[in-house]
């Protein structure tokens, strides 16, 4: 069982650390520019962790129905489950578009901080709100590869759009080859250009592997009862995803009053420890897959046993990484050198 869980934990791990990085990848090269740049993007950052489960609203309950689907071997079901997320992903961009691009700068004020960091805040945020279009489908996608059991396939995406963040990074922010020096708007950008690949890339595979086709989206039914099924599993995880980020953007507040110093190097810890969420998440995905499957074909046992396999892991290598973060913490902390 623990090898099973392994065999499909280990790319979502690897699409997890790549994930991850962008705003670590975004906190290192804005470094460069100075303090206040860290803070505006750290700040940024805390806000857009509470948008992140919301985003994945979708993807939490395709993922689960999906692997369900499979495991009761069920194609009707999995098809529909597919196209009625795909809609409900660009409908879910739309309405966390609109609800949260007009407050940017409202948002970011919640914080108190100076008045430069909501400037530069303010335009992160704008940016990456415009990217949800991109982010929020792009995550579906992602969830579709994992419930039919191909994590490889994301995983490889995931490398290639997060070396694309990578470069795109120092050309915008610096103006290199060209390009106009942008700054934190820079970063943005090329955040949401890196999610725009990824998704087009995801999307052709996609349909190259006909797994999405003109003639699927012409036989499924688009219907509000598939829409609820997709939610009743995607709105209860989504909200307990948010209590962390929650809990970390409330601290920003009170970290603010100590300056824009203090906010920076909050920021980098916490993008920091966030890294001990990567394998979490790999074994939260081979999960949430194999129950699925079990549940699907009434092997309730199997879906148990699969729980507390997955959950032994995650203690012990938490544990491990707890140990290495709070021994080589200076040195970690060096890499981000303002």
């Amino acid at each position: 069982m623990k090898k099973r869980i392994l065999q499909l934990a280990w790319p979502v791990m690897v699409s997890s650390l790549l994930n991850t990085t962008f705003i670590t990848i975004d906190l290192f090269w804005l470094g460069k520019l100075g303090e206040i740049e860290i803070a505006a993007v750290s700040i940024a950052g805390a806000i857009m962790g509470i948008i992140y489960p919301l985003a994945m609203t979708v993807s939490s309950g395709t993922l689960a129905l999906i692997a369900r689907f499979k495991g009761n071997d069920d194609p009707i079901g999995i098809e529909n489950t597919i196209i009625n997320s795909l809609l409900l992903s660009f409908v879910l961009s739309l309405f966390l578009f609109l609800s949260l691009f007009p407050f940017a700068t409202q948002i970011v004020s919640l914080f108190k901080p100076e008045h430069s960091l909501i400037i530069y805040s303010s335009q992160y945020l704008r940016i990456m709100f415009i990217g949800l279009f991109f982010l929020i489908p792009y995550i579906n996608t992602n969830a579709i590869y994992y419930a039919i059991g191909d994590t490889k396939t994301a995983m490889f995406i995931g490398i290639f759009v997060n070396i694309t963040n990578i470069i795109l990074d120092p050309i915008l922010i610096f103006g290199l080859l060209g390009f106009d020096r942008m700054g934190i708007r820079g970063a943005a950008i090329a955040s949401i250009l890196s999610n725009l690949l990824g998704l087009i890339i995801s999307v052709v595979i996609l349909i190259n592997r006909k797994v999405i086709s003109l003639s699927l989206i012409k036989r499924t039914r688009i219907t509000f009862r598939w829409i609820r099924r997709i939610l009743n599993i995607g709105v209860p995880s989504s909200l307990q995803g948010i209590t962390r980020p929650l809990t970390g953007t409330l601290l920003y507040r009170i970290i603010s009053l100590y300056g824009t110093g203090a906010i920076a190097g909050f920021g980098i810890g916490v993008n920091i420890l966030g890294w001990m969420f990567i394998y979490l998440n790999g074994f939260a995905s081979a999960s949430s897959i194999l129950v699925g499957q079990h549940i699907g074909r009434g092997q309730h046992r199997k879906a148990e046993s699969t729980i507390w396999h997955s959950a032994n892991l995650g203690v012990g290598i938490q544990l491990l990484f707890s140990f290495l973060f709070f021994v080589f913490a200076p040195f970690i902390i060096k890499i981000f050198r303002m």
